[in-house]
């Protein structure tokens, strides 16, 4: 809880505007600053999905 709470109160400033899962399925997010970028991200990300054959 006192994580969440530091991560609040003391928040890192950027420009990112997208997020995706990450391919790698560890819960963790790609962030991107770009359309382009966010679709390379979701690019792999459906490619893992495929890999395993999950439908999305």
């Amino acid at each position: 809880m006192a994580e969440d709470l530091d991560a609040v109160l003391n928040y890192e400033h950027h420009d990112y505007i997208y997020m995706c899962a990450k391919e790698d399925f560890s819960g963790t997010h790609n962030f991107a600053r770009t359309s382009a970028e966010h679709q390379a991200n979701a690019q792999r990300y459906h490619q893992a999905l495929n890999a395993r054959g999950i439908k999305k």
